[in-house]
């Protein structure tokens, strides 16, 4: 037993320094003695109470006046929101319950930035300590080693030694700050928190992450903070937490990207628990000793409330945030993209369904970024032809899903019953908000209506409806990292509470254990989904079996059937020892569910009751219920089929593999959850050799589903569908053998190569080239060799082709097509295979201009030292091919060949068309010749390119000449008279810097003395002097700002943030920079907020949509489109950026001012 902390103290609760990057997880011991540990009631604590501050109030108020919500009036009239809560009572809020008393449970994110990391910014994270042991050429690596650490994880001890490796010195940092839960109550009902409490803290452990998700119910809190799922219990009612229970751990094997957190806790209609992970993966070890495990991906788990029977739900996702049902059992959660042109999507989160992500693909980069993810339109609702191992998304929705909840039936918002409504968080509130969105029935799964902004203008975390009917919202305030702010907004319709909503929380606020029987069954048909949800619950609890029973019975409504249905399922679930009755046993329950899925009577909505029926039968003991499951796969509903097909799967049913078979022939690839569930049936009830003779069934649906179900089962008996007549059920077993991965089939992948070459299916023929490199034998560096000369290949497959080869003896641990860690067998290979066979293709490929492909080429005959390459290479300089790039390459590899050509063709270099050329001539023949290095420097800072000069002047940094000193002299005294060149400022400075010089040092200082003393002076050299083709690198692929996260250019990247085309002709450089150093500082067009208070007394708010030096035009909230004069304004408040500050830390001044050229060239 281990006694509750004091509740965590305000002065702790601070505001946090707002940049972009590296942050790292608390603790305060290690996990391993930390874990299944229970604190018990009684234990003494203080209890500190919070009430609201007036000021923050105030501020609060003035922020929910701007909240955007429909023009369209709705019955009831406006909507308008009020504050409920605000700072000190509500803190960063992540994410809030109800409980049935109305009072509001708050996980609030305090461990920003200092006690949880982002591999993002992993460059940053060695520590003092570390680094003095590391070596330079271990420095010089270590973002891919911590990379490659990060993707090895499997378990949260390793993520333990990564942090222990690195953070050497400095763990004392991780457990500094405790994320919080914060009780916050309305005692009086008057619709404003009147206190709150801190509810439970000390999720300070060193491996402890973000707190991100909570539910409340009947007494007990259940929290998620990784790397565990805990249970809490305040016994006393005082408002703190007096007991706890690690109810399961070890989530989060990895760090991987901020915010990827275990959270969206959600109670299922079935009365279980369903909670969400992000890509960190878990190994997690369950009540009954199995081991269950998810490395590299999202996933749904599911368990009983006291955490038995843990299972993993779904899989395949990316970063779920929160999950919800609707009013017949369904879920879905909104799932986030990778920022790569990827888009955000619903899902459909069905049993055992595989959403296609894995935390490989966010690493990969040229030619696909994010890999098969993109190149295969994995995140794509469903398609023909689309990868059949995965569940699709309904629909792409939203940019930043966070909060999801779903109108329960009563009180406010009626206009949007049987509406999700989800929270869009986009680090801005003035372009963030909550989206509605209804559903529609397609065949087994839905169809998305088009999403309505129905409050925007508020950075939403968290979206829940209250018992009292309103709709309330937590509001974050500012940017990504937390502020200390936060708020609660209380939505409703004109402020009216009606009498049902009342009703409606009176009725949760009380216990179904006094209410009769009869009431109970009758609220089974009641219009709130909460109503109806505790009704069924409390007839199970009472064992009234023979209510259940009858209110399933067709012609009952059918809200009070599902329930019902949903009540005899958890029957089924119950021990003997919990059983009612001795008349009612588990048969008597499983045949009655068989009677009433076979039971056609009713209207034909009450088909979902029958398919809800096929579902809890997936539950029933035995294997009562398979004949009736089996005939149902020939239903004449599709609903009824699938969950028909997911009972079947969950019972193992080996004689319904006929059925199953045929319905995937009728199906035939149609309905993607009919064939995912069919898909199921077969590999839990067909062993791999049963399912191997389904390589010659004639439907080619069959054969396809056949192969995903070997996939499941992992076995290699799905090399025999390798040959198979139809394209995609090839694809999906070379997908498999590679990505699952399959090593026993891998030879057999390989050898489709041999006969297979023709094959024009890059899905296929990236993962055969892919196993042929991974073999390591000569026939497969044959096979490779061939395709990179083969001149009807497609220029990315011959490039992986040729890269393969020059990656042969390096033995790197990553897999090329998914991103995945995955050693090869051996970690010698002879790199005189590759080279033998590459050098009899040499001339077919270094002489077709195919500039990607050369450039690797170049690249991999330098690795692999391949002096015959030398004579092609110097011919491409001679020969003045138009890439430049293709240039470059050439000399790269004649220098690392030390190829006597570079002397002969570098004259001709040093008078290229491309200035890149140009300065790699010059510091080649600088180091070639020292002697002559100060000459060309000279000759060079007086007639060449900026770029050359820029490249003269760094070769200024570390000859070894006397005479540099006075050279770097004379250019520091220009710029101290302000006539040195500007695009060469920077570049001076760097230089003069290295040398190290007093003389030069006294210079350096002065120039730092006579900087203007404003926001811009510390980075001006940054303004002018970049090349825009490095800024484009930084802007789409630097990790560690993520530009495209927001914005987009050349339709690469998010509508997050403002549309960057052409900015370089509408802004000058001074504002490109400053914009992005300080991004409050400067707004587009749109992303403005402001509050006005005019000097009448009066208060305008909204955003900016355009202005003049007389007037302001703002969309307001309240008042629509207004235009103020600005005499009339007294002051003016502005908004923050949702761009955070802090990038002029991050970025080189280098990189800053490539960046600002990027931005400049789009014209």
């Amino acid at each position: 037993m281990l006694a509750l902390r004091r509740p965590w103290s305000l002065a702790r609760q601070r505001a946090f320094f707002v940049g972009l990057v590296t942050a790292i997880l608390p603790a305060s011991t290690t996990g391993a003695e930390e874990t299944n540990r229970t604190l018990s009631p009684g234990a003494e604590s203080t209890v500190e109470t919070l009430t609201p501050a007036d000021a923050a109030m105030a501020e609060a108020a003035q922020a929910a006046r701007q909240i955007r919500f429909p023009k369209v009036k709705h019955p009831g009239g406006e909507f308008e929101a009020k504050v409920f809560a605000a700072e000190p009572l509500v803190r960063n809020p992540v994410a809030f319950a109800f409980d049935e008393q109305g009072r509001v449970f708050v996980a609030e994110g305090h461990r920003l930035p200092t006690g949880v990391l982002d591999n993002r910014g992993r460059l940053k994270w060695p520590s003092e300590a570390f680094v003095k042991k590391a070596s330079k050429e271990r420095m010089e690596q270590i973002g891919q080693e911590i990379l490659n650490a990060e993707l090895s994880a499997r378990t949260v001890a390793d993520r333990e030694r990564l942090l222990r490796t690195y953070f050497e010195g400095d763990l004392e940092r991780f457990t500094q700050d405790s994320d919080i839960v914060k009780r916050v109550v309305d005692d009086n009902g008057d619709g404003v928190a009147d206190h709150a409490t801190v509810f439970a803290d000390g999720f300070n452990r060193l491996l402890d992450g973000l707190m991100a998700g909570v539910l409340v119910r009947r007494g007990q809190v259940w929290v998620t903070n990784i790397p565990s799922l805990w249970r809490l219990r305040d016994a006393n009612d005082d408002g703190v937490a007096d007991a706890r229970e690690e109810v399961s751990t070890g989530y989060g094997v990895r760090y991987a990207f901020l915010g990827h957190d275990l959270h969206g806790l959600a109670l299922g209609p079935d009365r279980r628990l369903y909670f969400s992970l992000g890509d960190r993966g878990a190994a997690v070890k369950t009540k009954e000793g199995k081991l269950l495990s998810v490395p590299d991906r999202g996933a749904i788990f599911r368990s009983e409330l006291d955490g038995t029977r843990l299972e993993i739900f779904a899989e395949g996702l990316r970063n779920p945030q929160e999950l919800a049902f609707d009013e017949f059992g369904n879920l879905f959660t909104a799932d986030n993209n990778s920022d790569a042109g990827d888009q955000a999507r619903f899902v459909y989160v069905v049993e055992r369904g595989d959403s296609g992500w894995r935390l490989g693909y966010q690493n990969l980069g040229d030619p696909a970024p994010r890999g098969p993810w993109n190149s295969e339109a994995l995140w794509r609702p469903a398609f023909k032809g689309q990868a059949a191992y995965i569940v699709p998304p309904i629909a792409n929705v939203a940019n930043g899903p966070a909060g999801l909840t779903y109108h329960p039936g009563t009180g406010h918002l009626r206009a949007y019953r049987q509406h999700f409504f989800l929270a869009d968080f986009r680090g801005q509130a003035n372009n963030s908000g909550v989206l509605a969105f209804s559903l529609r029935p397609r065949g087994a799964g839905f169809h998305l209506s088009k999403p309505e902004r129905f409050a925007w203008g508020v950075l939403a975390t968290d979206v829940d409806f209250g018992p009292d009917g309103a709709f309330y919202v937590s509001d974050w305030v500012y940017g990504w990292r937390g502020t200390g702010k936060g708020r609660l907004y209380r939505v409703t319709e004109n402020g009216v509470v009606s009498a049902e909503a009342s009703a409606v929380g009176a009725w949760l606020a009380g216990s179904g254990a006094d209410r009769a029987p009869e009431e109970l069954q009758r609220k089974l048909a009641a219009p709130d989904m909460r109503v109806r949800r505790e009704a069924q619950f409390a007839l199970v609890d009472a064992r009234r079996d023979d209510l259940l029973l009858e209110s399933a019975q067709p012609g009952q409504p059918l809200l009070a059937q599902l329930h019902a249905i949903w009540g005899l399922g958890e029957r089924l679930r119950q021990t003997p020892s919990a059983r009612p009755r001795p008349e009612t046993t588990s048969e008597a329950l499983v045949a009655a569910l068989v009677a009433r899925l076979e039971d056609k009577r009713g209207s034909p909505a009450e088909e979902e009751a029958r398919a809800q029926a096929a579902k809890v039968l997936g539950d029933a003991p035995g294997d009562g219920p398979v004949r009736a499951l089996t005939a149902a796969l020939s239903d004449r509903t599709d609903r009824v089929r699938f969950f028909a097909a997911l009972a079947l799967a969950r019972l193992r049913a080996q004689s319904a593999q006929d059925a199953v078979v045929a319905l995937l022939a009728r199906n035939a690839d149609r309905d993607p959850f009919v064939r995912h569930a069919g898909i199921l049936a077969l590999s839990a009830g067909g062993s791999p050799e049963e399912l191997a003779t389904l390589a010659k069934h004639r439907s080619p649906s069959v054969r396809l589903a056949a192969a995903v179900a070997l996939r499941r089962q992992g076995s290699p008996l799905l090399a025999g569908f390798l040959a198979d007549a139809s394209p995609l059920v090839v694809r999906e077993a070379a997908r498999a053998i590679n990505d699952v991965p399959i090593e026993a089939a891998t030879p057999a992948l390989a050898a489709l190569g041999a006969r297979g070459l023709r094959i024009k299916d890059d899905v296929v023929q990236s993962r055969v080239l892919h196993a042929n490199f991974r073999q390591g034998t000569k026939e497969g560096a044959a096979l490779l060799a061939k395709v990179a000369a083969d001149r009807t290949a497609p220029e990315p497959l011959r490039q992986e082709a040729v890269s393969a080869l020059g990656e042969w003896t390096k033995a790197p641990p990553i897999d090329r097509v998914t991103g995945a860690y995955r050693p090869l067998p051996t970690t010698f290979r002879d790199p005189e295979v590759a080279s033998f066979e590459l050098r009899a293709v040499l001339g077919q490929i270094l002489a077709r201009r195919q500039p990607r492909v050369f450039v690797t080429a170049a690249h991999t005959v330098a690795a692999l030292r391949i002096g015959e390459a030398t004579p092609f290479l110097a011919r491409a300089l001679e020969q003045a091919w138009d890439d430049a790039s293709v240039r470059l390459a050439s000399l790269d590899a004649l220098a690392a060949l030390g190829a006597p050509e570079l002397a002969r063709v570098l004259p001709r270099a040093s008078a290229d068309s491309s200035p890149r050329v140009r300065l790699w001539a010059l510091k080649a023949r600088v180091k070639a010749n020292p002697a002559q290095g100060l000459p060309l420097v000279d000759e060079t800072l007086a007639k060449g390119a900026l770029a050359e000069k820029q490249a003269a002047v760094a070769i200024l940094g570390w000859l070894r000449d006397p005479g540099v000193r006075p050279r770097l002299g004379a250019l520091l005294d220009e710029l101290l008279a302000n006539k040195l060149e500007p695009g060469l400022t920077l570049d001076v400075l760097e230089a003069a810097a290295k040398r190290r010089e007093a003389e030069l040092d006294a210079k350096l200082a002065a120039f730092e003395e006579s900087r203007p003393d404003t926001d811009l002076g510390p980075f001006a050299e940054a303004s002018i002097g970049g090349d825009p083709e490095e800024g484009r690198k930084v802007f789409l692929y630097n990790t560690q700002v993520q530009c495209r996260r927001c914005h987009s250019i050349e339709g690469h990247g998010s509508e997050v943030g403002p549309e960057l085309l052409g900015i370089g002709r509408r802004r000058s450089r001074e504002y490109l920079l400053e914009a992005v150093v300080y991004p409050s500082k400067h707004f587009a067009p749109g992303f403005e907020s402001v509050l006005l208070t005019m000097k009448d007394g009066s208060i305008h708010g909204g955003t900016v949509k355009s202005e003049t030096p007389t007037t302001l035009v703002l969309d307001s909230a309240e008042e629509g489109v207004i235009t103020v004069d600005k005499l009339n304004i007294a002051d003016r408040e502005p908004g923050a950026s949702g761009m955070p500050d802090g990038f002029g830390s991050i970025l080189t001044k280098r990189e800053l001012r490539h960046l600002v050229a990027f931005l400049a060239a789009s014209r």
